[in-house]
């Protein structure tokens, strides 16, 4: 008897294929995420290993699967095996589930294939299940990712010694950078007399833009890394360049270009607390009560997001207070800065449909990039990109609140998202632009540039395809 009911056997058709569409399972895909998106979303993922010659000799491929990373398959060419190409690749994948909030790494490997090799990177058998041939099992083996994950943060009271710690590290910094370093300043709450910190020195170094071309980010790299200094990414600023150091003396240091207005926010910041004992109090107790909260000792690829980001409106207050009025262009990270984006995102677009965006999975993607353009303390923009295969990318939505228009602001927001995609490498930009809009994309050189979308977004009919090369 047919599962499919009698009255709809004539109108529907059971379709088997060996080898399905691509953008069929991305459908599937995206459909299942929009009804989970409180969960968060399920993506594959891939990593290869090439030869001189652009030959695939090792790969691995799975899913990040709500809260868990998934290895499918793992193949290494029989002329590499032995050389710890597997490991390298499992490596990735344990580090990339870590980036994007996986808890567990699962694999599943039949009885007479890889036990021992999951096994020696620390995976244990969950369950096993017999029946298959010749008498074999499949096993399924799981690797907690959270496991030293989660450290105390501990506060400890001022220490005199912090600015002298603070002196003989800028001493190294300024003569290992030479003449491309503008300015060294110590920052964070240990440089603030009086209040309690974290044990760690955080300095924020100014540097000259990177010209010539022989003055870059990969060079700047190495020289720091002569010091000790490990690069650790932007994190949610783009175009600062984070490195840690531990040792003797731990320290945090945030690389910008001069100009930069992060800048001026941590000394503005710092200044304020080193002039208004009260604030500064605040501050502590703030610290101190949100570190009553497991999880803001929790680490998300070596960043402690939650003690980090709760701190957020208290630093807003401090600059909207001191009058700061600059533009500030940031990853949403922050509770408040993704529920801004929400907001823009239904009153520009989705409520003139009108539905409910279908689209809030993207906020977990890590193929997707939500920035917000900040004037002082006041959220004024919000872009959305996904980035995609072949150095492209696809500009979703930029969008400036409506009482700030006609001022700017999304000439400059468009601008500094172009740059970030450039220093990611990428070198395409699209987008969908509707006809009220296209003399602003042509104001900034763009043009009709056809695409097949990936993730079949279902633009507006009259939206015209443009794009650049950045």
């Amino acid at each position: 008897m047919s599962s499919i009911d009698s009255k709809f056997k004539e109108e529907l058709k059971i379709e088997h294929s060996l080898r399905p569409s691509i953008n069929d399972i991305e459908f599937l895909t995206r459909k299942l995420n929009d009804e989970t998106a409180e969960l968060g979303s399920t993506h594959p993922f891939a990593f290869f290993i090439r030869n001189n010659t652009d030959e695939i000799i090792a790969g691995c491929n799975g899913f990040v699967v709500f809260g868990a990373i998934y290895t499918d398959q793992l193949w290494v060419h029989q002329d590499w095996r032995k050389k710890n190409l597997g490991r390298e690749l499992m490596k990735h994948v344990h580090d990339y589930g870590r980036k994007v909030g996986c808890r567990i790494a699962t694999v599943a490997t039949m009885s007479f294939q890889s036990q021992g090799f999951y096994e020696k990177l620390g995976y244990k058998v969950d369950f096993e299940r017999s029946g298959y041939v010749n008498g074999s099992s499949c096993l399924f083996l799981q690797l907690a990712l959270s496991e030293d994950r989660t450290k105390a943060i501990k506060l400890v009271p001022y220490d005199k010694d912090w600015p002298k710690m603070f002196e003989t590290e800028a001493i190294k910094i300024r003569e290992t950078l030479g003449q491309n370093c503008v300015a060294v300043h110590h920052i964070g709450s240990t440089s603030v007399p009086a209040l309690a910190a974290k044990p760690k020195i955080d300095i924020t170094t100014v540097v000259k833009p990177f010209i010539p071309l022989e003055w870059s980010v990969n060079t700047m790299t190495d020289i720091l890394g002569s010091l000790g200094y490990t690069y650790k990414g932007e994190w949610n600023i783009p175009f600062k360049y984070g490195f840690t150091k531990r040792g003797d003396i731990n320290v945090n240091l945030h690389v910008y270009e001069e100009g930069h207005p992060e800048i001026e926010v941590s000394l503005l910041f710092r200044d304020y607390l080193r002039k208004n004992d009260k604030v500064r109090d605040e501050y502590a107790a703030l610290k101190d009560e949100i570190l009553k909260d497991p999880s803001s000792s929790t680490k998300t690829y070596s960043i402690f997001p939650a003690y980090t980001l709760r701190k957020n409106d208290f630093i807003l207050n401090i600059l909207k207070q001191d009058g700061f009025k600059h533009s500030r262009f940031v990853k949403c990270a922050h509770y408040n800065e993704v529920q801004a984006a929400k907001y823009f995102r239904q009153k520009y677009f989705f409520d003139n449909v009108p539905i409910k965006d279908p689209y809030t999975w993207t906020f977990n993607h890590p193929d997707h990039v939500h920035f917000i353009l900040y004037q002082g303390a006041l959220i004024i923009g919000y872009g959305h990109i996904r980035l995609c295969s072949n150095a492209s990318s696809v500009l979703r939505i930029i969008v400036i609140d409506q009482e700030k228009r006609n001022q700017g602001f999304g000439g400059y927001f468009l601008q500094l998202i172009e740059k970030w995609l450039k220093n990611q490498n990428y070198r395409i930009i699209h987008a969908h632009s509707s006809p009220k809009a296209i003399e602003f994309y042509k104001k900034y050189n763009y043009y009709k540039m056809p695409f097949n979308d990936p993730d079949g977004y279902e633009s507006d009919p009259v939206d015209i395809p443009v794009g650049k090369n950045l």
